[in-house]
């Protein structure tokens, strides 16, 4: 007599999101053809809407399979999703290291919060309305290390990060609309040569 095997939960839990990728690739891809024959400014917009939802839950069938528990918003950049070629290619470069130093570090930010995933680090993250203040320290260790770092203080905790880093250029773009930000002093801290902290906003 057959014994009844207990079912394998990792390859079946492993199976089912390689099945969920390939159909939200199946719909995506038809959706690309049905794009087109679309005539009204309230079809695109819906269409968009439905987009982005597959995106999402493509990207979180992606998480799974990486066995990930990073939140999903993590991966958006000014609320918008990191294409899959940003994030391959990031991941080649991390495992050969053919980069600069600041390429170690990916930032990701949206409207509600800002994250820093740093090598063989954990996450940082902070939420933007808990922003106490941001400074910029600039270091002197010559060509092969980073030597501007940006700090952005949070009630949270604290994100720290190189100039350059992949994302670190909408992070500037958003400090730049803060109220109360320091314009001179951040053109003064990004022009130094020295060792330096320069603070460019504070509650």
């Amino acid at each position: 007599m057959a014994k009844n095997k207990t079912p394998n939960i990792p390859v079946i839990y492993k199976l089912v999101n390689k099945l969920k990728l390939a159909t939200f690739a199946y719909i995506q891809k038809q959706m690309q053809l049905q794009k087109p024959k679309l005539q009204t400014a309230d079809k695109l917009a819906k269409f968009a809407g439905l987009e982005q939802t597959i995106a999402r839950l493509k990207l979180q069938a992606q998480l799974n399979l990486a066995g990930s528990d990073e939140p999903i918003e993590n991966y958006y950049i000014d609320g918008k999703l990191l294409s899959a070629a940003q994030e391959k290619q990031y991941e080649q470069d991390f495992q050969f290291e053919t980069y600069a130093p600041e390429a170690h570090y990916i930032v990701r930010t949206n409207p509600y919060r800002i994250s820093v995933q740093a090598p063989d680090e954990p996450l940082q993250k902070g939420r933007w309305r808990s922003l106490r203040s941001v400074v910029i320290e600039v270091e002197d260790l010559g060509p092969i290390e980073a030597d501007i770092w940006l700090v952005i203080k949070t009630d949270d905790g604290d994100c720290r990060f190189p100039d350059g880093a992949m994302g670190s250029a909408e992070v500037i773009e958003q400090l730049y609309k803060l109220d109360g930000f320091d314009h001179e002093v951040f053109i003064k801290a990004m022009a130094c040569g020295v060792r330096a902290n320069f603070t460019v906003y504070s509650r």
